[in-house]
């Protein structure tokens, strides 16, 4: 049992403490004295370490530095190596214990917010949109949850920008690879043709626009944007304002040390305002540039999405109660009386219901209803039978009634019948109050 743990122990310990031979290229010296972090681009993937096994012998590098030092991370395997001393020959050690390789090929390897992160990449048949970060308590990757995946392989001439400052990764240009689907087309049309922005602090990928795929080959992360080359003209992505730049001719002219220099360069990177650029041997050169360097194209990175303002909103909102408003209006105007227009109306009321209207108007005047022996009277039943006076009044109330309703072109009910006090069994009749004004109006021959 003793040899088993010590042999684990063993284990770890080789494989965490394992050395490799590694140059030091004076371009990754000048990345190492820069006091603050630093993310580079690796133009080319070309060997760096010797000794590596298979099958990573070839594999090349990206270069982190940070606080605490200088890194390479081998691409495809998840390894890092720290270097032990700036003096040749140099030696630089592995602190992780990754066991688990192939999952990484052409991933984004940063640094951002005290933590080592790498995303993306192409292995076991297909790109991944992963985020994981290296926790340095226990020498291994961990992944970090994201509310979505947006698979990519970092390539040159894909258009990507990390913002360390702002803690954003904006991606652009995405190509989704899956070998187990017959098309990749759904996927690609789902996620592609827009540019996405990914906040490290939530966790959360937003989309900014529609955009179109475009060939830039960028050289480096700058403060102020994507460090872009085009026929040998410099340029920026300005994602974070929405903007494409290019160099003025004080900034062409700065940037030819870049562009007419003859000499392979394999390492770019930004440190404040100055570019850094050399190959894996002595050569190292560096141009100083700032964003009045550069002015606006006037065109954009990408089509943000039509956005209701608020204002926009309070308005339909109003629309809608206007709307609302008026038609309620339109109904009650379409219940309520109108005014009579001539006297000449009062002509196409029968004698027996002016009659009847008149007295319900004096009996109103007087305060006082139709009792039930007024209107036999008036409808010259009071000597007929109580079922002959029923059904007679019935009779003439409801022809009044109906004469009014379409003279003064309204179904609200002129006569209102209530039940007597002294004698449940008799009714008194009153005219509506409401429409007692217009009545009056009716009688009168006013308007």
């Amino acid at each position: 049992m003793l040899r088993v743990f010590f042999g684990i122990l063993f284990f770890y310990s080789t494989v965490l403490h394992a050395q490799v031979t590694g140059p030091v290229p004076a371009i990754l010296k000048k990345m190492a004295q820069q006091p603050g972090a630093v993310n580079s681009l690796f133009l080319h993937n070309e060997p760096f370490f010797k000794g590596l096994p298979y099958p990573f012998e070839n594999a090349g590098c990206s270069f982190v530095k940070t606080p605490e030092g200088l890194y390479a991370l081998v691409n495809g395997t998840g390894r890092i190596y720290t270097l032990d001393t700036l003096q040749q020959p140099a030696q630089w050690t592995r602190i992780d214990s990754t066991y688990f390789t192939g999952y990484n090929l052409g991933c984004l390897n940063f640094y951002a917010d005290s933590t080592l992160y790498s995303y993306g990449g192409y292995g076991l048949w297909n790109n991944n949109g992963h985020l994981r970060y290296y926790a340095s308590n226990k020498n291994e990757w961990e992944i970090r949850p994201l509310n979505r995946e947006i698979p990519h392989i970092f390539q040159t001439k894909d258009l990507f920008h990390l913002d360390t400052a702002n803690g954003f990764l904006y991606l652009q240009g995405i190509h989704a690879i899956n070998d187990a689907l017959k098309s990749n087309k759904a996927l690609e049309a789902e996620i592609g043709g827009r540019t996405w922005r990914l906040n490290l602090h939530s966790g959360n990928w937003e989309v900014l626009g529609t955009s179109k795929d475009t060939s830039l080959l960028i050289l480096a992360v700058s403060p102020w944007g994507a460090l872009t080359l085009v026929n040998g003209k410099a340029g920026l992505v300005d994602f974070a304002h929405n903007r494409y730049l290019h160099a003025t001719d004080r900034g062409l002219k700065k940037f030819s040390q870049y562009t007419n220099s003859t000499r392979d360069k394999k390492l770019v990177f930004f440190a404040d305002s100055t570019l850094y650029f050399g190959d894996l041997n002595q050569y190292v050169d560096s141009i100083q540039l700032s964003i009045a360097d550069f002015t606006d194209t006037g065109i954009a990175v990408y089509n943000p999405p039509i956005q209701q303002s608020k204002w926009s909103a309070w308005i339909w909102w109003l629309v809608a109660v206007f709307g609302v408003l008026s038609l309620l209006a339109w109904f009650w105007l379409r219940r309520k009386p109108k005014p009579i227009e001539s006297s000449a109306k009062s002509l196409d009321l029968e004698e027996r219901d002016r009659i009847l209207l008149q007295t319900f108007l004096d009996a109103a005047r007087n305060g006082k209803p139709c009792d039930i022996e007024t209107l036999n009277s008036l409808l010259g039943v009071s000597n007929k039978s109580l079922e002959v006076q029923k059904r007679q009044r019935s009779d003439a109330l409801n022809a009044f009634q109906q004469n009014l309703s379409i003279l003064l072109e309204t179904d609200q009910p002129f006569i209102i019948r209530t039940r007597s006090e002294q004698d449940r069994r008799s009714f008194f009749y009153e005219i509506n109050p409401d429409l007692l004004p217009l009545l009056e109006q009716f009688m009168a021959g006013k308007r």
